[in-house]
């Protein structure tokens, strides 16, 4: 038995809730899934074309295949003669994973209220239909419309993990200043710091010490279009107006004709600012949001600003690799930026 079913040994669940709670029915299968399938077709026709592409000389057509992210259930639906027994198919379905969020509350705010961000996964994949034409096959998250459904009074369980990371703010008195990027729902855990420093900001007051002597937070956000997906909008332009955010830089990829369209290409925008505050000031840098996108190409935009920059501010780097050209290679770049990581200078909250 696999041990993601193994707690339904001692406490019998009807198979409903094993598909419901325990297997990812929505995941796209791997070959071996296909190899396995294979035995229990009845028709001819429908195990060799699964053996063909479980196959290494498959291997081309396998990859065209999971490019249009079929689910298990979509093959059993295209080799109807398909028919595993149940507790076969449940040995094949992966484990449901865990989807992880990020607390939108300050660590000092009330316990026993959380909020997260989350955008509805909604997407089209376009495949080839029977006569040559394109069909578009709607998809959906497993986790996010679920959430979506759900009536405002429920209740669900929720674990917590422990921010190993340490993506956090930094604990007690820090006059560093704070750059943080989180296009979309990455937004979330930079409310919670924000929330903080207004607490942080009200407690200073009421001592008599004037806002302005807080050190600078610095928010570039990014969407696709101001008008529906600009999350915590009102809250953020309260903070800014308040003096909580000190400055916020806005891109919206289906708005912007001219102006920048990423998060990476307003950060470029601000490049002096940026590395001046980085490198002169020890400035600190959080990132949250999409790992296979923003987040390789906010590293890659970074690096590319210290190349430049080194050359402006010899003065801030000990060895220039390039004697000729008198600029940071982009290998020491990427060198400075895991520097800084190991430092917590850099820190890095990724989804795939």
């Amino acid at each position: 038995l696999p041990t993601h079913l193994a707690r339904f040994a001692s406490a019998p669940a009807s198979l409903f809730d094993i598909l419901l709670w325990a297997c990812d029915v929505c995941a796209a299968p791997r070959k071996q899934t296909l190899r396995a399938l294979a035995d229990h077709c009845t028709e001819i026709v429908d195990r060799d074309r699964l053996l063909f592409l479980s196959s290494r000389q498959g291997g081309a057509v396998f990859d065209e295949l999971r490019h249009q992210a079929p689910t298990t259930l979509d093959l059993l639906q295209a080799f109807p003669s398909c028919r595993p027994p149940a507790e076969r198919l449940l040995e094949l379905l992966p484990p449901l994973a865990p989807r992880s969020y990020s607390i939108c509350n300050a660590p000092t705010a009330a316990a026993d209220k959380w909020r997260f961000a989350f955008n509805v996964v909604e997407y089209c994949i376009q495949v080839e239909g029977p006569d040559a034409s394109t069909l578009e096959l709607p998809r959906r998250g497993v986790c996010t419309p679920w959430l979506e459904r759900l009536p405002c009074a429920q209740r669900i369980l929720v674990a917590k993990r422990r921010n190993v990371s340490e993506f956090r703010m930094p604990a007690g008195p820090d006059q560093r200043p704070v750059i943080m990027v989180g296009p979309g729902t990455g937004v979330a855990p930079f409310i919670g710091f924000l929330e903080q420093r207004a607490q942080q900001l009200a407690t200073a007051a009421a001592a008599g010490v004037s806002p302005e002597a807080a050190p600078l937070m610095w928010l570039f956000f990014g969407c696709r279009s101001r008008l529906h997906d600009f999350l915590f909008s009102t809250q953020l332009e309260q903070w800014q107006a308040e003096g909580v955010l000190s400055r916020l830089s806005t891109c919206f990829s289906r708005d912007s004709l001219s102006g920048p369209k990423y998060v990476q290409h307003a950060m470029a925008h601000h490049e002096d600012e940026l590395m001046h505050l980085l490198l002169a000031q020890n400035a600190l840098l959080y990132v949250c949001g999409d790992a296979k996108g923003m987040g390789k190409d906010v590293n890659d935009a970074l690096a590319d600003m210290l190349c430049r920059y080194s050359v402006k501010h010899p003065e801030y780097f000990d060895v220039l690799a390039d004697v000729d050209t008198k600029q940071l290679s982009k290998v020491q770049a990427l060198q400075v930026l895991m520097r800084w990581s190991t430092e917590r200078r850099y820190l890095r909250d990724l989804w795939a």
